[in-house]
């Protein structure tokens, strides 16, 4: 029932209707406002694309070079979380975004270790399911029991993305562990 819910909610949202289509500033807030129901979306707020600071006037053409499946890490920053961020301008909403082949091998390889341990180390009973992350592997939703086999047996060789957020993400779209964050990893 949760994977029904889980799908019909994602697909409100865009997610499930995103491949192929051109991203948008639009798609991003929407999945912001999905994932973070907490956060409040500042108009005025800062992207940062591959690294590069662009200003909201021009995201969206920045963007439309990509296709909603191009892009594999969002994270977002809301006044309240950035006030422990040391940054030149006003916390006004800052916006991570990172495409395919944008994301560095080493950072790849790094937080794919770490979730790989912390999943397995559930698997093994050294932490409880009820305390680990919620997990999507390209799109699809990964059951506690099931992620620290499926992790197990995923090759970092294949890992061409991946997006850790610590912080709490939406129980209703993500089910009862979105309190302990969220691992997006995607695969060749």
């Amino acid at each position: 029932m949760k994977s029904v819910f889980l799908f019909l909610t994602l697909y409100a949202v865009g997610i499930t209707d995103s491949f192929g289509q051109t991203l948008s500033k639009t798609y991003v807030d929407r999945w912001i406002a999905g994932t973070f129901p907490d956060s409040s979306i500042d108009s005025t707020g800062l992207y940062i694309l591959n690294g590069h600071l662009v200003d909201a006037d021009s995201i969206d053409k920045k963007l439309s070079s990509y296709s909603q499946s191009d892009l594999i890490q969002i994270d977002y920053f809301d006044k309240a979380t950035a006030e422990n961020l040391v940054i030149c301008a006003p916390p006004r909403g800052i916006t991570l975004l990172t495409t395919k082949g944008n994301q560095n091998k080493k950072t790849i390889r790094e937080s794919f270790s770490k979730a790989k341990r912390e999943f397995t180390r559930s698997a093994s009973n050294l932490s409880s399911p009820e305390e680990l992350p919620v997990l999507i592997i390209n799109g699809q939703l990964i059951k506690n029991s099931e992620s620290g086999p499926v992790l197990k047996n995923l090759r970092k060789a294949d890992v061409i993305g991946i997006n850790i957020i610590r912080r709490p993400v939406s129980r209703q779209l993500y089910g009862e562990n979105g309190k302990n964050g969220l691992v997006v990893i995607s695969t060749k």
